[in-house]
């Protein structure tokens, strides 16, 4: 095609800029991944993870080490027995005969006070917990990660959950949780604290921490800044990216492993107090839960005692 002498050259519909065909749908390029960029990224994760590998590993031993005074440190501050009334507990639809099974708990990565199956089994025995809230309404922020009837840019808590209405099971709950402890107390954190508050920080974690630029993780020196790590409502990264269990996860095995019946705790997303509970801990006890009102003939699993075979 030939063109005029000091006439600009017309560019095509299509090319013009900001241009759009009516019946072509503009396409906007989130990503961009090249080989070497894909590359960049998978070295800088084996980094992170090195790195939170040898933090994990490192502080592990000393946990073992001290073992015997952490035991003894979260013992002496059990809470009284706690008398539950109207508590909650939501599932997912397809659990509605077995609401109070723990097996959910021990699928994928765990819940914020149970390791579960997802991980490393060789490395991070698995243990279920059974997790319930004071209402409905906080049970259903914890369950979801948003507060029922809360909007966000115009968009419901439905439309956020990307889920059916009604598509999960509510039960109400009574009962009694004799040997608990409570994340709430800071003076009882306290002496927990004063037991890792003399361990040391991994020599090599410094040498990782440079390698990719990264103030490495302060170790954890007070009540306060141990409530917090334990209550993050974003608990569950390093399960889920690198493989590890979380700061909370790691309490929860503590817990677990010094006798206690369950965890108290302060929702981390809606008002009200949850409760982790660890059922294989109640043998001979007064613990129990039961849902109240009446369930359907073929529900299993609607009381939970010292006795009770919770796998299912």
């Amino acid at each position: 095609m030939t063109h005029r002498k000091g006439r600009p050259q017309k560019r095509p519909p299509t090319e013009r800029r900001g241009a759009q065909l009516s019946s072509t749908p503009s396409l906007v390029e989130l990503e961009n991944f090249s080989g070497a960029g894909l590359a960049q990224w998978r070295t800088g994760w084996n980094r992170y993870h090195e790195l939170y590998s040898e933090l994990y590993f490192g502080l592990e031993r000393q946990r073992a080490q001290c073992a015997d005074a952490i035991m003894d440190a979260l013992r002496r501050n059990a809470a009284q027995p706690l008398p539950l009334k109207g508590w909650a507990r939501i599932v997912d639809y397809q659990y509605t005969l077995a609401p109070l099974s723990i097996t959910g708990s021990l699928r994928s990565e765990g819940g914020r006070f149970n390791i579960g199956s997802r991980l490393n089994p060789a490395a991070f025995a698995p243990f279920g917990a059974l997790y319930i809230a004071d209402s409905h309404a906080t049970a259903f922020a914890e369950k979801f990660g948003v507060r029922q009837g809360e909007t966000r840019d115009g968009l419901s808590a439905d439309d956020l959950l990307l889920r059916a209405p009604g598509s999960y099971s509510f039960v109400a709950i009574d009962g009694l949780i004799e040997r608990c402890f409570d994340v709430g107390d800071r003076a009882a954190l306290g002496d927990v604290v004063r037991v890792m508050a003399k361990f040391k920080m991994p020599s090599r974690v410094y040498q990782l921490a440079r390698t990719i630029r990264k103030v490495p993780p302060g170790l954890i020196q007070t009540a306060s800044r141990l409530q917090t790590e334990l209550l993050l409502p974003t608990w569950n990264v390093l399960p889920l990216h690198f493989d590890l269990p979380a700061n909370s996860q790691i309490f929860g095995r503590l817990v677990h492993a010094a006798g206690f019946h369950g965890i108290a705790y302060p929702s981390a997303r809606g008002p009200g107090r949850c409760l982790a509970l660890f059922p294989d801990n109640w043998g001979v006890s007064k613990s129990e839960i039961q849902i109240t009102g009446k369930t359907p003939p073929e529900a299993r699993l609607v009381r939970v005692d010292g006795t009770t075979l919770v796998f299912e």
